[in-house]
């Protein structure tokens, strides 16, 4: 009966009705269970609880006034450049995935990527022409740099100016436009991909146009955009690498000399490394941290991080020497410079934004994390699914196709349902930048679970091409790619620090629909405004409690989302996780309060919890979008993910740092949450078939891949072979059938020239299995070469 009583008191929060009706109902619970109906002890607890939250003078005394002094005098330790990276840009879907409030209708209603007529012709004109001349093994193998050539290309057809607006000479492309960009080039060259990325990334460029002045502007766009101007941008330190709000480079606001008169400016000092395009750079986007000995601009003496275009042909700056990042030769290096003065209007903005660099860095990181980094691991994804795929069609081994075998389609499972997850989670973040938002938030979920994933997946495909992917050469599609994917794991704030401290410490304070506030109350001492907000709180987590503890039973939410089943099977079951991870969220910051932040490994969990709910989530949305032609893999990839919250669950609660918190919640929630099973083996092994079948001439996923067939291009090439394979194997069964043998698939022109002797099959056939034996072979080779040529 004690379920029943929890059912009236769910409903009624669900209904947000009065405090009274809530008494009056456990008032008439505790006299049924004085005469048998129920347990009297629970009901008399439920009864004291209802009774302490309903009365001002008892929740103010035991409950707000205790919280409220813990909080004042324990205050959260938030550094001023935490609160700036906390208040900048805005939250989307991850806020309301973290309340357990996600408007699914309006979620519907996002409008799809698409490309304008003008991105559309760019992008089959300008960049495919660029992709037929770029040759990677060239690049990485020979030259360790673009060739002379592609670098001319590259700013004759402003690829430097992409989010540069017409006026300033640029493209003013949409982000979706620099999305399709990179991912065609990151699956081509990860050293192309990466030179064009970076300069429309986090940097000069974007900094002078959000927050530059007039003159700024007109300077430098027009030079940023044809690439007379190359930037780079100078924040990571020696000593601060993911820490980067504590660079110890420094300027000096002093008078000097600028072009023989006397000005008012900076003397600076750096030591840089790590910076993209560094050694041959001409302006450089410096950050460094201000000081004003003598308060020459009226401010503090120490004024704060301050960003500055500070150009490179300047007495005591040394670039030009290079770094090798795991033997990809984008051009990265360090920089430094001694006592190396600038006019205090180089500062981007003018002097009045001097210290407000680190809110700038913040609010635009959401481009380099939302944007380049997930697209170009978007890009690598798609190119190892589709080559793994067609090369484990083309390679036989005893007889039999590869892809035929359960331990290749065991790892093939896994890269397929991978590249779902990174492009439905690319594409829904490109989705809300598009649209303005800047969820600083989602970005870093989104980069971190990318490039994750893209290096998990890449060790899959590794482990099925076996030797192939071994030996570099011209005709290695992958080893680059595996060389390179550590990289972007390292950038933009290293995965660990993401994980550990940013995505759940950081968010929590964000999208939590209530800290903020309450703590925003204990600092302006309003003891009123703050039990009113609590008050709400506690009520939305009882609610949030109870609905989860309801729901358990029948393992989903029963509302109506969509009309499609399978899609609002799925999004009540995203509701239901999301009700669990507030309820959990909410258990952190109660129990731990400041010591959260030093609980990195059950933030992790918690920072995977959230994303797995965003990727789901995302993985709905691409499927709605793509006219419902990806059912199959959606919903294996929704239900992997789904699987791994449950995990997720369990190591959380085995794992909370109260022990007797964490016995009570296993007593209550385990035993019901944990339901989900992995797929079957012979689930996987049809959604393997399926790819082959349907969904590798059918699906939308590699529409942005370069597949041209050409020496310069192994994944053109490969794809080719496996489209020419269909026509082949009917050709080869049909001689097979006939000589009443299983001929093993290779010497095929051999085979081919007996068939056709035998009148088995005609001239034109025999053409087509000689043509194919060429590019079979072509596909199955490994290069190898003279030894001066190495």
């Amino acid at each position: 009966m004690f379920i029943f009583s929890l059912l009236t008191y769910f409903i009624l929060l669900y209904l947000n009705k009065s405090r009274l009706l809530f008494i009056s109902t456990s008032i008439i619970w505790l006299l049924l269970s004085i005469y048998g109906i129920g347990s009297i002890t629970l009901n008399s607890i439920t009864f004291l609880i209802i009774m302490i939250f309903s009365y001002d003078v008892t929740r103010k005394k035991l409950i707000s006034n205790p919280i409220y002094n813990k909080i004042l005098y324990n205050p959260p330790k938030i550094s001023k450049t935490e609160q700036q990276a906390i208040d900048a840009g805005t939250t989307w879907i991850e806020s309301d995935l973290f309340k357990g409030q996600l408007n699914w209708k309006k979620f519907f209603k996002l409008k799809v990527n698409k490309l304008t007529d003008e991105e559309k012709e760019f992008i089959n004109v300008e960049l495919k022409n660029l992709c037929r001349i770029v040759n990677d093994w060239e690049i990485t193998h020979e030259k360790n740099n673009l060739p002379p050539e592609v670098w001319q290309y590259l700013k004759k057809n402003k690829f430097f100016g992409l989010i540069i607006p017409k006026k300033y000479g640029g493209k003013s492309f949409s982000t979706y436009a620099q999305s399709v960009i990179i991912e065609k080039l990151s699956a081509l060259s990860s050293t192309l991909a990466i030179t064009v990325g970076v300069p429309n990334s986090l940097g000069p460029a974007e900094l002078i146009l959000k927050y530059g002045n007039n003159e700024q502007k007109e300077k430098y766009l027009p030079k940023l955009a044809s690439g007379d101007e190359i930037p780079c941008f100078a924040l990571t330190s020696p000593e601060s690498g993911s820490d980067a709000a504590s660079i110890n480079d420094y300027g000096i606001v002093c008078f000097g000399k600028w072009n023989g008169d006397k000005c008012l400016g900076i003397e600076l000092n750096w030591n840089k490394r790590y910076i993209t395009l560094a050694p041959i750079a001409t302006i450089l986007g410096l950050a460094f941290k201000l000081k004003d000995p003598n308060k020459l601009l009226g401010l503090n003496e120490n004024i704060g991080i301050t960003l500055a275009l500070v150009p490179t042909n300047l007495e005591g700056i040394k670039i030009g020497r290079r770094h090798l990042p795991l033997n990809i030769p984008f051009l990265n290096g360090p920089t430094s410079g001694n006592k190396v003065f600038i006019p205090i209007d180089f500062i981007i903005g003018g002097k009045e934004m001097a210290g407000q660099g680190w809110r700038m860095l913040m609010e635009c990181l959401s481009v380099g994390r939302g944007i380049t980094l997930p697209s170009t691991s978007n890009g690598v994804m798609k190119s190892i699914t589709l080559t793994t795929g067609c090369y484990a069609a083309i390679r036989n081994q005893f007889k039999t196709p590869i892809c035929e075998m359960e331990g290749i389609q065991e790892c093939f499972y896994e890269v397929l349902t991978n590249c779902y997850n990174i492009n439905a989670i690319t594409n829904l973040t490109i989705n809300g930048i598009n649209n303005g938002e800047k969820p600083t938030i989602l970005s870093g979920i989104t980069k971190y679970q990318t490039t994750k994933i893209t290096q998990k997946s890449l060790i899959y495909a590794m482990n099925i091409l076996g030797g192939k992917a071994i030996c570099l050469g011209p005709k290695n599609f992958i080893a680059r790619l595996y060389q390179g994917a550590p990289i972007s794991e390292t950038v933009e704030g290293a995965n660990i620090l993401s994980r550990s401290l940013i995505t759940f410490g950081q968010g929590a304070l964000r999208c939590h629909p209530f800290l903020i506030e309450e703590i925003d109350a204990v600092k302006s001492h309003d003891k009123v405004k703050f039990d009113k907000i609590l008050h709400i709180h506690l009520k939305y987590l009882t609610s949030k409690v109870l609905s989860s503890f309801f729901w358990s039973f029948f393992g989903t939410h029963f509302k109506k989302y969509h009309s499609n089943h399978t899609v609002n099977y799925y999004c009540n079951k995203i509701s239901y996780y999301s009700d669990i991870f507030y309820c959990l969220s909410d258990l952190c910051i109660f129990t731990l309060q400041d010591k959260l932040k030093k609980n990195e490994m059950l933030s992790g969990r918690m920072a995977d919890f959230l994303s797995l709910l965003v990727i789901s989530t995302a993985d709905i949305k691409y499927y709605l979008d793509n006219k419902n032609t990806e059912k199959t893999i959606m919903i294996h990839s929704v239900n992997k993910n789904l699987y791994q919250i449950e995990k997720i669950i369990i190591e959380i609660i085995n794992n909370f740092p109260n022990t007797y918190i964490s016995k009570v919640i296993k007593l209550l929630s385990p035993r019901f949450y944990i339901k989900r099973k992995r797929a079957l083996d012979s689930s996987k092994i049809k959604l393997v078939k399926f790819f082959y079948k349907t969904y590798l001439n059918e699906t939308t996923l590699f529409q942005n891949l370069y597949l041209e067939d050409s020496m310069l291009n192994p994944v053109g090439k490969i794809f080719t072979t496996y489209t020419k394979l269909q026509e082949v194997k009917e050709i080869f069964i049909r001689i097979c059938e006939h000589d009443k043998l299983k001929y093993p698939f290779h010497s095929l022109d051999k085979l081919a020239l007996k068939a056709f002797n035998s009148n088995i099959i005609n001239k034109k056939e025999m053409s087509t299995l000689c043509e194919f034996e060429n590019y079979r072979k072509y596909t199955i080779n490994v290069d190898d070469f003279d030894q001066e040529n190495l």
